[in-house]
């Protein structure tokens, strides 16, 4: 009989979805029926991904952040997670039944001592914001004690040198642990430049959790119009504009896979925050850029710096964009990684 694989994904922007299609297609390859669960957008864009799958809506939680309280969003974002936590432990308890493994995608409640369960994290360390460094053993020690409870752990990145996530995921002490290489919803992809898209010279791409989003996006688009570039802005969310006017600034509420690719290569110049999923969707096509990180998001933050260290990517702190006479100049020819398909087994 096909067995049948549980597979569950953190609803926290969609970066955490777009990095589960490439591994949901690849267990349907391997023969596993898959049940996808989540809430919100991410569980929305990936049933326009598998219209053919089950799918089940799960508790969610709304992050955001504060411009200032960094200590608050902290402590407030850990009592989401705990209570996430609790829930859908709950959930699982009650479906485990039903199916042979469990796949959670940074659902840390989402396992079962009677399945075999997987993790897919690219944080075996959890890297506090500035004021928490007291706190950094005790919260990677519950971070531990949390991934333990897991049969594997499946990190989507290069192998040692390659890394791609630096010390977030260099000492993971789980004993199962291991790489499986970039998960990049454009695996599989065969990119071309467009004439249509090659008109602009700036690309950018839109995420996070708000209000800073929105703030980005202000700042972003009044500099670049003040600046005169062409420039594409790809949303990534409901048709939601400023009312800010530009003859220089063009939107796209959303682009297929293909068509996203295809302005990422055609455009010289892109700008993006520094989420993981946003950089191995630009590994995999080997494209640099501009990272701004979300404010007082030490994850973004110590991403953005350590890519530039690795000459790969240079980086920009949001509020020094109104200081631009000019676009920072990026690295060239940087050499990423060659491409490598995903390592994964459940049996």
């Amino acid at each position: 009989m096909q067995k049948k694989v549980l597979y569950a994904v953190l609803d926290w922007g969609l970066g955490h979805a777009t990095r589960s299609i490439p591994i949901i297609k690849k267990l349907a390859e391997q023969g596993y029926s898959v049940t996808i669960a989540g809430s919100g957008d991410s569980l929305e864009l990936l049933k326009n991904y598998f219209p053919q799958n089950k799918f089940i809506e799960l508790s969610a939680i709304k992050i955001s952040y504060s411009k200032n309280w960094v200590y608050f969003n902290w402590w407030k974002i850990s009592l989401q997670m705990a209570w996430l936590y609790f829930s859908d432990q709950k959930f699982v308890k009650n479906t485990t039944e039903k199916f042979d493994f469990i796949v959670s995608d940074n659902r840390y409640g989402f396992f079962s001592k009677k399945r075999k369960s997987i993790f897919i994290t690219h944080q075996c360390s959890i890297i506090p914001p500035k004021g928490f460094n007291l706190f950094s053993k005790i919260i990677n020690s519950l971070n531990k004690k949390a991934l333990k409870k897991f049969n594997e752990i499946w990190i989507p990145d290069f192998y040692s040198k390659m890394s791609l996530s630096g010390k977030l995921s260099e000492k993971c002490a789980h004993k199962n642990s291991k790489n499986i290489n970039i998960a990049s919803r454009f695996k599989g992809i065969t990119p071309k430049k467009e004439k249509k898209y090659q008109k602009y010279q700036v690309l950018i791409i839109l995420s996070g959790p708000e209000p800073q989003r929105t703030q980005f996006e202000k700042n972003i688009i009044e500099k670049l119009n003040n600046l005169k570039i062409k420039s594409l802005l790809i949303a990534g969310r409901p048709k939601i504009k400023l009312n800010i006017k530009s003859d220089f600034i063009d939107y796209s509420w959303h682009l297929n896979d293909q068509n996203f690719a295809n302005a990422i290569i055609s455009i010289p110049y892109i700008i993006a925050r520094a989420g993981y999923s946003t950089i191995m969707d630009l590994v995999i096509l080997k494209k640099t850029a501009l990272l701004i990180p979300s404010p007082k998001q030490s994850e973004q933050e110590y991403l953005a710096y350590y890519l530039e260290k690795k000459r790969l990517f240079k980086r920009c702190k949001q509020s020094e964009i109104n200081k631009w006479n000019h676009l920072p100049i990026l690295f060239k020819n940087v050499d990423f990684p060659e491409n490598q398909t995903l390592n994964i087994t459940l049996d």
